[in-house]
Protein backbone atom coordinates (compact mmCIF):
# COMPACT_ATOMS: atom_id res chain seq x y z
CA UNK A 1 0.00 0.00 0.00
CA UNK A 2 1.45 3.57 -1.10
CA UNK A 3 0.04 6.04 1.53
CA UNK A 4 -0.23 9.48 2.45
CA UNK A 5 -0.06 9.13 6.27
CA UNK A 6 -0.26 6.66 8.94
CA UNK A 7 -1.82 6.98 12.19
CA UNK A 8 -0.87 3.83 14.69
CA UNK A 9 -2.02 3.18 18.33
CA UNK A 10 -1.55 0.73 20.83
CA UNK A 11 -3.55 -0.12 23.66
CA UNK A 12 -2.43 -1.94 26.29
CA UNK A 13 -5.04 -3.95 29.34
CA UNK A 14 -4.43 -1.08 31.84
CA UNK A 15 -6.15 1.84 29.83
CA UNK A 16 -2.76 3.03 28.51
CA UNK A 17 -2.99 4.35 24.56
CA UNK A 18 0.23 4.78 23.12
CA UNK A 19 -0.34 7.35 19.67
CA UNK A 20 2.25 7.87 16.75
CA UNK A 21 1.66 9.81 13.80
CA UNK A 22 3.80 9.09 10.83
CA UNK A 23 4.29 10.95 7.21
CA UNK A 24 6.56 11.09 4.17
CA UNK A 25 10.45 11.48 5.28
CA UNK A 26 10.19 13.70 1.87
CA UNK A 27 7.55 15.44 -0.38
CA UNK A 28 6.74 13.46 -3.34
CA UNK A 29 7.86 10.24 -1.67
CA UNK A 30 5.30 7.73 -0.29
CA UNK A 31 5.49 5.34 2.86
CA UNK A 32 4.83 1.95 1.39
CA UNK A 33 3.65 -0.47 3.70
CA UNK A 34 2.15 -4.00 4.06
CA UNK A 35 -0.52 -5.72 6.79
CA UNK A 36 1.81 -7.50 10.12
CA UNK A 37 0.85 -10.95 8.65
CA UNK A 38 1.98 -10.43 4.87
CA UNK A 39 5.57 -11.08 5.76
CA UNK A 40 7.77 -13.02 9.05
CA UNK A 41 10.07 -9.98 9.55
CA UNK A 42 10.93 -8.45 12.10
CA UNK A 43 8.50 -5.17 13.03
CA UNK A 44 7.93 -3.18 16.00
CA UNK A 45 4.11 -2.30 15.19
CA UNK A 46 1.06 -3.14 12.48
CA UNK A 47 3.01 -2.78 9.54
CA UNK A 48 6.39 -3.83 7.53
CA UNK A 49 7.88 -1.13 5.49
CA UNK A 50 9.34 -1.67 2.31
CA UNK A 51 11.94 1.54 2.75
CA UNK A 52 14.69 0.38 5.78
CA UNK A 53 14.43 4.55 6.17
CA UNK A 54 10.87 4.12 7.07
CA UNK A 55 10.94 1.09 9.16
CA UNK A 56 13.83 2.87 11.51
CA UNK A 57 11.67 6.23 11.78
CA UNK A 58 8.02 4.66 12.74
CA UNK A 59 10.53 2.22 15.38
CA UNK A 60 12.01 5.20 16.69
CA UNK A 61 9.34 7.13 16.98
CA UNK A 62 6.69 4.72 17.74
CA UNK A 63 9.20 3.27 21.11
CA UNK A 64 9.65 7.19 21.91
CA UNK A 65 6.08 8.76 21.42
CA UNK A 66 3.41 9.98 24.40
CA UNK A 67 1.18 7.10 26.08
CA UNK A 68 -1.99 8.30 27.72
CA UNK A 69 -4.24 7.42 30.28
CA UNK A 70 -7.73 6.77 28.31
CA UNK A 71 -10.01 8.13 30.51
CA UNK A 72 -13.29 5.66 32.27
CA UNK A 73 -16.32 7.04 30.63
CA UNK A 74 -14.30 5.64 27.06
CA UNK A 75 -12.23 2.89 28.32
CA UNK A 76 -13.81 0.04 31.37
CA UNK A 77 -14.22 -3.28 32.06
CA UNK A 78 -16.85 -5.20 33.91
CA UNK A 79 -15.62 -8.20 35.32
CA UNK A 80 -15.43 -9.80 32.26
CA UNK A 81 -15.39 -7.59 28.99
CA UNK A 82 -13.95 -4.37 28.51
CA UNK A 83 -15.24 -1.69 26.49
CA UNK A 84 -12.86 0.92 24.62
CA UNK A 85 -13.94 4.01 22.43
CA UNK A 86 -11.76 6.27 20.27
CA UNK A 87 -12.70 9.02 18.30
CA UNK A 88 -10.23 10.81 15.48
CA UNK A 89 -11.57 14.16 13.31
CA UNK A 90 -9.67 16.07 10.70
CA UNK A 91 -7.13 12.93 8.83
CA UNK A 92 -6.04 14.96 5.51
CA UNK A 93 -7.33 13.10 3.04
CA UNK A 94 -6.55 13.67 -1.07
CA UNK A 95 -7.91 12.05 -4.12
CA UNK A 96 -6.69 8.67 -5.26
CA UNK A 97 -4.73 8.18 -2.57
CA UNK A 98 -5.49 6.83 1.07
CA UNK A 99 -3.89 7.37 5.13
CA UNK A 100 -4.33 4.09 6.98
CA UNK A 101 -5.33 4.08 10.90
CA UNK A 102 -4.43 1.02 12.63
CA UNK A 103 -5.40 -0.02 16.79
CA UNK A 104 -3.40 -3.04 18.24
CA UNK A 105 -5.84 -4.14 20.91
CA UNK A 106 -4.04 -5.48 24.18
CA UNK A 107 -1.83 -8.23 23.67
CA UNK A 108 -4.27 -11.69 24.23
CA UNK A 109 -7.39 -9.31 23.97
CA UNK A 110 -10.07 -11.16 21.48
CA UNK A 111 -12.99 -8.55 20.30
CA UNK A 112 -16.23 -9.69 21.03
CA UNK A 113 -17.92 -6.72 18.55
CA UNK A 114 -16.86 -4.20 16.80
CA UNK A 115 -18.11 -0.62 15.54
CA UNK A 116 -16.30 2.03 13.12
CA UNK A 117 -18.66 4.34 12.07
CA UNK A 118 -19.48 8.18 10.85
CA UNK A 119 -19.61 10.14 14.09
CA UNK A 120 -22.18 12.86 11.55
CA UNK A 121 -24.06 9.66 10.44
CA UNK A 122 -23.75 6.92 13.38
CA UNK A 123 -25.63 4.47 11.37
CA UNK A 124 -23.13 4.52 8.26
CA UNK A 125 -20.39 1.98 9.57
CA UNK A 126 -17.04 1.84 7.72
CA UNK A 127 -15.69 -1.29 5.78
CA UNK A 128 -12.65 -2.11 8.04
CA UNK A 129 -9.98 -5.34 8.08
CA UNK A 130 -8.40 -6.87 11.57
CA UNK A 131 -5.91 -9.26 11.54
CA UNK A 132 -4.48 -11.38 14.40
CA UNK A 133 -1.06 -10.80 14.91
CA UNK A 134 0.35 -13.61 15.85
CA UNK A 135 4.02 -12.27 16.62
CA UNK A 136 2.64 -9.59 18.72
CA UNK A 137 -0.09 -11.58 20.52
CA UNK A 138 -2.64 -8.50 19.21
CA UNK A 139 -5.60 -8.41 16.81
CA UNK A 140 -4.82 -5.11 14.68
CA UNK A 141 -7.75 -3.35 13.47
CA UNK A 142 -6.91 -1.23 10.06
CA UNK A 143 -8.94 1.11 8.50
CA UNK A 144 -8.85 2.69 5.72
CA UNK A 145 -9.07 7.12 5.77
CA UNK A 146 -10.29 7.86 2.33
CA UNK A 147 -12.49 10.78 1.84
CA UNK A 148 -14.05 13.49 -1.36
CA UNK A 149 -14.22 16.04 1.37
CA UNK A 150 -10.44 15.91 2.26
CA UNK A 151 -10.40 15.11 6.17
CA UNK A 152 -12.03 11.41 7.54
CA UNK A 153 -13.64 11.39 10.85
CA UNK A 154 -14.84 8.74 12.43
CA UNK A 155 -15.57 6.46 15.99
CA UNK A 156 -14.38 3.13 16.77
CA UNK A 157 -16.10 1.18 19.62
CA UNK A 158 -14.38 -2.15 20.47
CA UNK A 159 -15.30 -4.75 23.41
CA UNK A 160 -13.21 -7.94 23.88
CA UNK A 161 -12.03 -10.52 26.42
CA UNK A 162 -8.31 -11.33 27.24
CA UNK A 163 -7.94 -15.21 26.88
CA UNK A 164 -4.24 -16.31 26.51
CA UNK A 165 -5.19 -19.87 26.39
CA UNK A 166 -7.98 -18.99 23.07
CA UNK A 167 -6.09 -16.52 20.99
CA UNK A 168 -3.94 -18.57 18.92
CA UNK A 169 -7.57 -20.29 17.63
CA UNK A 170 -9.46 -17.62 17.72
CA UNK A 171 -10.84 -15.29 15.28
CA UNK A 172 -13.34 -12.45 14.87
CA UNK A 173 -16.19 -11.80 11.89
CA UNK A 174 -18.92 -9.28 11.28
CA UNK A 175 -20.55 -7.89 7.91
CA UNK A 176 -18.28 -4.92 8.05
CA UNK A 177 -15.12 -6.91 9.08
CA UNK A 178 -12.94 -8.97 7.07
CA UNK A 179 -10.21 -11.37 8.41
CA UNK A 180 -8.52 -10.83 5.12
CA UNK A 181 -8.55 -7.13 4.46
CA UNK A 182 -9.62 -5.26 2.00
CA UNK A 183 -9.22 -6.88 -1.87
CA UNK A 184 -5.81 -5.59 -3.38
CA UNK A 185 -7.49 -3.40 -6.38
CA UNK A 186 -9.96 -1.41 -3.63
CA UNK A 187 -8.33 1.79 -5.38
CA UNK A 188 -10.56 0.94 -8.70
CA UNK A 189 -13.09 2.43 -6.81
CA UNK A 190 -11.53 5.80 -5.90
CA UNK A 191 -11.43 6.96 -10.00
CA UNK A 192 -13.64 7.49 -12.75
CA UNK A 193 -14.26 5.04 -15.40
CA UNK A 194 -11.74 6.59 -17.97
CA UNK A 195 -8.70 6.73 -15.05
CA UNK A 196 -9.06 3.03 -14.01
CA UNK A 197 -8.63 2.07 -17.86
CA UNK A 198 -5.74 3.86 -18.09
CA UNK A 199 -4.32 1.92 -14.64
CA UNK A 200 -5.39 -1.05 -16.28
CA UNK A 201 -3.87 -0.84 -19.31
CA UNK A 202 -0.72 0.17 -17.68
CA UNK A 203 -0.80 -3.27 -15.73
CA UNK A 204 -1.45 -5.07 -18.98
CA UNK A 205 1.87 -3.28 -20.67
CA UNK A 206 4.13 -3.61 -17.98
CA UNK A 207 2.82 -7.64 -17.34
CA UNK A 208 3.65 -7.95 -21.41
CA UNK A 209 7.33 -6.49 -21.20
CA UNK A 210 7.88 -9.08 -18.42
CA UNK A 211 7.52 -7.27 -15.01
CA UNK A 212 6.27 -8.45 -12.23
CA UNK A 213 3.57 -6.22 -9.52
CA UNK A 214 2.86 -7.88 -5.62
CA UNK A 215 -0.53 -6.96 -5.11
CA UNK A 216 1.02 -6.38 -1.14
CA UNK A 217 2.95 -3.42 -2.59
CA UNK A 218 1.09 -1.93 -5.29
CA UNK A 219 -2.42 -0.92 -3.75
CA UNK A 220 -3.17 2.46 -5.20
CA UNK A 221 -1.56 4.07 -8.73
CA UNK A 222 -1.93 7.97 -9.68
CA UNK A 223 -4.24 8.12 -12.62
CA UNK A 224 -1.79 8.39 -16.18
CA UNK A 225 -2.13 11.74 -17.99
Amino acid sequence: MMLKALIVEQLDVDGTLRTFQMQPSTQGKDIVVAFADEYEDKRSGPFHFLDEDDARRFEEGFSGCRTRKVGKAYFSFDGRAYHFEGKWSGIPTERNWVSYYALSLPEFAIPVSLSVADPHRPEREYKRAIRRDDTRHRYIVYLECSSSFGRFDFVISCNFVVDEEKFLVSEYRDPKTQQNGPEGNDWRYLLDQGEQRKVQNFFVEKIHMGDNYSERWVRALRPAT
